[in-house]
């Protein structure tokens, strides 16, 4: 069961607020509801309230994983923790936008998979991992 716990009413998008020029011209600003909400079950707080994937994640769209230190400290200490556990042959990485979370475990002997590979990751890789789509 969810239990909404926090309600912000309606937002825009981040990294969309219209600009000077923007609003001269009118141009329409989107809202969305949004709420949090703890699923009893598994224990997890989400987004209780979805966006459509194509208005936020566009052309303009500018977050990369590889441009935050701590994204990039906390993949290169995990692909440590599963190296050592698990030593694996098969690294899949899913929701990728510039593959900065397979880089750490190198190509050499990885076969690597991006479900959602993009522009970012296919110039991140330059050709040194082989990637299955």
């Amino acid at each position: 069961m969810i239990r909404k716990f926090l309600d912000l009413g309606l937002q825009p998008l981040a990294n969309k607020y219209l600009t000077k020029k923007d609003l001269v011209k009118k141009k329409v600003e989107y809202y969305y509801h949004l709420e949090i909400g703890f699923n009893t079950t598994s224990k997890l707080v989400s987004i209780l309230n979805t966006v459509p994937s194509k208005q936020m994640f566009d052309k303009k769209y500018p977050y990369r994983a590889s441009m935050s230190k701590t994204m990039l400290n906390s993949f290169k200490k995990l692909s440590r923790d599963i190296t050592k556990n698990f030593n694996p042959d098969l690294i899949m990485e899913i929701g990728s936008n510039d593959g900065s979370f397979v880089k750490n475990f190198g190509a050499s002997s990885k076969d690597l998979l991006d479900e959602f590979h993009n522009t970012f990751l296919k110039l991140s890789l330059e050709d040194k991992m082989k990637i299955i789509p």
